[in-house]
């Protein structure tokens, strides 16, 4: 995937209605909603979207992202909001990939950054489309 507006409004799409968009208006980055009035090429080409690093994901969402991964809490025993117990061998190899899918979906909801199309996060930063709050 290069660096292209065509991508980078499809990347943006993902994000479609998040407050998160940072437009610079008279040299100051004002957050808009991802959306039909700011998506056209003169603005994607000068926007990025604000998403926080998952290094700041709370207990919460990590149970959240541990449950989308095996799908069912009953593959899980979470006692006082711990996970003390999983069936790690419940997925086959060839499982994971809807497991994958459903916690970037999540995270990508909840305003994480992720990877997108085989790019790090770290080339999502270095092609300007998205800022780490």
């Amino acid at each position: 995937m290069k660096n292209t507006l065509e991508n980078k409004s499809l990347f943006f799409a993902l994000h479609w209605g998040q407050k998160i968009m940072a437009v610079t208006v008279n040299e100051n980055d004002v957050r808009q909603k991802v959306g039909g009035t700011y998506m056209d090429k003169y603005h994607i080409k000068s926007c990025h979207l604000e998403l926080n690093s998952c290094l700041k994901i709370s207990d919460e969402q990590a149970l959240e992202v541990a449950k989308r991964c095996y799908q069912s809490e009953k593959y899980l025993k979470v006692e006082y909001g711990k996970i003390i117990a999983s069936n790690l061998h419940y997925a086959k190899d060839n499982d994971t990939m809807g497991y994958n899918a459903a916690v970037n979906e999540y995270l990508r909801a909840e305003g994480f950054a992720v990877p997108y199309d085989g790019k790090s996060v770290l080339t999502l930063i270095n092609y300007g489309w998205i800022k780490l709050k």
